[in-house]
């Protein structure tokens, strides 16, 4: 056993491993194909160093070590794609039927660098202080490479659905490619990239006992940077393509996965000019490039205390504390503008889109004009997953481009090519994928563990936390105010050009949004010593779940035209949940410990946070007449959290209407929002009279929904003027009267756009 700190080792110490991994399908010490488009050598050396040694008449400790660990994985992936929808109207009655097969070959290197340096320092007989410093670097290097036979649409549809597929569907799988099911297709997928994982911590502390009391105190400082390349490590991240055509797929039996297949139709499987895709934007000599980064940082601090009472009838020990930690996450992901066509000698013809201003491919060529095959042919190892015959009945594999070659030629000539990013890819690398997220909680404990008997012990304690999210987003332009500016604008209310787009998201300062939040949580442990080695324990605590990033920030996307408004929920409040739990454990007291338990638990989780996307008809609103502002919000919402209220607008001379919404499907789903802001918003008509039939239950859950969900500085509820009639402890009739707003306005809420 180490000891606890670097001063308390007696004497210097040096150590030194190393060890040599090797792949036991590449269980050779020459290099081979793989995982790239090159030969390399798939054995690589282990090493880790470590030296301590204390000072100053071991007053002061160092602990310094060093470590690279080295692998290679084949990674090997076979799924097959069910239809289980009999469609007895066709004649299909089969009760499963494959309509895809996909093969993965995915070979992966993976390298691990670690430094740590630790120093204790014992600065006075009762003062320490500490320093860590750890330095990490993984790089994981994966070429995925797919071959997907496709033989139907996942659908009933006469043409191209599963009852196109010939065969039983499950040990045989045929096509049938016709004028109207162009399905039937091999495509040539899957992406090749290095993910690199760079994080530094900085963590100073100290301890300081006197007496009966303890106090101890950390700051720490930590930076990771992730993120994914592809040219930039020598290679393109993906081609594409596909060879149009019938085959017929077969297996020995339900569970295996040894598949022969036969191209029965189309061009030939085994040359790389079969393979075409004519997409104007990633079709033939395409290049692509990965792009996805995030950044974290991380600010701790705490404080603690500890504090042994002198009571000797019941022995008491009190913990307390505070601490602070900020953590802040920047988000983005440039894949999608990452894509350019090579237009040299045997690649694409080029022009410029004259509405988008985009480069866009008018002509294919073919990376077999260059030569560009790769020598690393694709296989599934010892599985013998796939066995591929061609037109000609010639066993062999299809073949791919390569990626090495495509990565060199755009490194050595970037003149010839173009990119061909449309003004969706600048939206999607720019503003779409763009978090900025800042998260501060702080937090005290009160914490109190007492011997009320001998063996019998109760840890009881409570603790507070304060939780502020920040979100830094940007503040979008109206579509009125971008047509005002020359630029066009599409039906969903965005630019269609470069141009139009960063007039449209970045002109305007990028705003802050906050949400925040209190909490206290207590807890409660009996622990009661049966025998000496027999123990049975009974707790109690409060639990919180916050929610994910991507829930509480993003882009707003504002459609005026049809006045809808999709956001993220910045007010989404996190899970709770109360746990209780049992057990009973009996350690063993001999050479090797161990123990044997049996426990019960139960947790009860409020504020469940679930995901929906609904029509206007699952809102309820079906009526093709209606008209009024209508805000449906596609966000995270929590399972059995109060709703706004809702209704259906109606002209004022269309009459009354009513409807009878199930109560347990309305409280687990988020509705309509029929709000009044704090200041004028649009109406675009003059009154409305809302009305229906609501379950009373429901409404006493709405009458609290929108207010808690949205903050009074935000909106305000429109001001109700009904006078509900009951039947029974379930359902009333309501007539309500909303506020007349005959003049279009528009309105900006302090936190942005709503």
């Amino acid at each position: 056993m180490k000891t606890r700190r670097a001063f308390e080792r007696k004497e210097r110490r040096v150590g030194l491993s190393t060890s040599v991994n090797f792949n036991d399908e590449e269980f050779t010490l020459k290099k081979t194909f793989g995982p790239g488009d090159r030969k390399d050598y798939k054995w690589a050396p282990n090493y880790s160093f470590e030296y301590s040694e204390a000072f100053l008449n071991r007053r002061l400790g160092i602990l310094l070590s060093a470590s690279r660990a080295n692998s290679y994985t084949e990674q090997y992936s076979f799924a097959m794609d069910y239809n289980r929808n009999a469609n007895p109207t066709l004649g299909d009655t089969r009760p499963h039927v494959i309509r895809q097969i996909d093969f993965k070959d995915g070979p992966k290197y993976v390298l691990k660098d670690a430094l740590l340096l630790t120093a204790d320092f014992k600065a006075t007989a009762r003062l320490v202080l500490s320093l860590n410093a750890i330095y990490t670097y993984t790089e994981g290097e994966f070429w995925n490479r797919n071959f997907t036979f496709i033989a139907a649409n996942n659908n009933a549809n006469a043409d191209n659905g599963r009852s196109t597929v010939t065969g039983d569907g499950v040990l045989s799988v045929g096509t049938n490619r016709t004028a109207t099911n162009t399905v039937p297709t091999l495509n040539n997928g899957g992406g090749s990239s290095s993910k690199l994982t760079y994080t530094r911590t900085f963590a100073p502390k100290f301890e300081y006992k006197i007496n009966a009391f303890v106090f101890d105190g950390a700051f720490t400082f930590s930076k990771s940077v992730n993120n994914y390349e592809a040219l930039e490590r020598g290679f393109s991240e993906s081609e594409g393509g596909g060879v149009a055509g019938n085959w017929v797929a077969k297996r020995p039996h339900a569970e295996s996965w040894e598949w022969d297949i036969r191209q029965t139709s189309g061009a030939d499987w085994f040359d790389l000019k079969s393979f075409t895709n004519t997409d104007t934007r990633n079709g033939g000599t395409r290049v692509v490039n990965s792009g996805r980064t995030w950044l974290t940082e991380i600010w701790n601090g705490q404080l603690n205390g500890r504090w042994v009472l002198p009571f000797r009838r019941f022995p008491t020990v009190i913990k307390t504390g505070g601490k602070w930690n900020e953590e802040s996450r920047k988000i983005f992901d440039v894949g999608a503008e990452s894509i350019w066509s090579y237009v040299g000698p045997g690649g694409n013809k080029a022009v410029v889109n004259p509405v988008t201003g985009a480069n866009q491919n008018a002509t294919f060529g073919n990376w077999a004009n260059l030569g560009f095959i790769s020598p690393h042919p694709f296989d599934t190892g010892t599985t013998n997953a796939l066995t591929v015959y061609n037109l000609a009945g010639v066993q062999g594999m299809p073949p791919r481009a390569d990626r090495n070659r495509i990565g060199a030629l755009f490194k050595s000539n970037p003149g010839q090519f173009v990119n061909t990013a449309n003004p969706d890819n600048w939206y999607t690398s720019n503003v779409g994928t763009r978090r900025d997220f800042r998260q501060t909680v702080t937090a005290a404990f009160l914490q109190a563990d007492v011997q009320i008997a001998l063996g019998f012990t109760v840890r009881t304690g409570v603790r507070v936390e304060n939780t502020l999210n920040q979100f830094t987003e940007f503040d979008p332009r109206f579509r009125s105010e971008i047509l005002a500016a020359g630029f066009p604008v599409n039906n969903a209310g965005r630019a269609t050009t470069v141009p139009g787009l960063k007039y449209q998201f970045l002109s305007q300062p990028r705003i802050v949004r906050e949400s925040e939040y209190y909490n206290v949580f207590p807890s409660l442990v009996l622990k009661y010593k049966i025998l000496p080695n027999l123990e049975f324990q009974l707790g109690a605590n409060e639990a919180i779940s916050r929610p994910p990033v991507d829930s509480l920030t993003g882009n707003f996307n504002i459609l005026e035209d049809i006045q809808r408004v999709d956001a993220p929920n910045a007010d989404l409040q996190p899970e709770y949940s109360k746990n209780y739990q049992t057990r009973l454990s009996y350690y063993f007291s001999v050479r090797a410990p161990g123990q044997l338990s049996v426990g019960l638990s139960q947790n009860e989780i409020s504020n469940l946070r679930e995901s929906f996307d609904f029509t206007a008809q699952e809102f309820g609103v079906d009526d093709a007449r209606v008209r009024g502002l209508h805000l449906p919000h596609q966000k995270k919402q929590r399972r059995g959290a109060p709703l706004p209220e809702f209704g259906i607008l109606l002209p004022a001379d269309a009459g009354l209407s009513a409807r009878a919404p199930r109560r347990h499907q309305r409280q687990r789903r988020l509705h309509p929002l029929l709000f009044e802001p704090a200041s004028p918003r649009p109406r675009p008509a003059p009154a409305h009279l809302t009305t229906g039939l609501r379950p009373a239950q429901f409404q006493r859950l709405a009458r609290h929904g929108l207010a808690r969900r949205f903050p009074e500085r935000h909106l305000r509820p429109l001001p109700r003027r009904d006078h509900p009639v009951r039947f029974g402890a379930v359902v009333e009739i309501f007539p309500a009267l909303r506020d007349v707003c005959p003049r279009p306005q528009h309105y900006r809420s302090p936190g942005g756009l709503v």
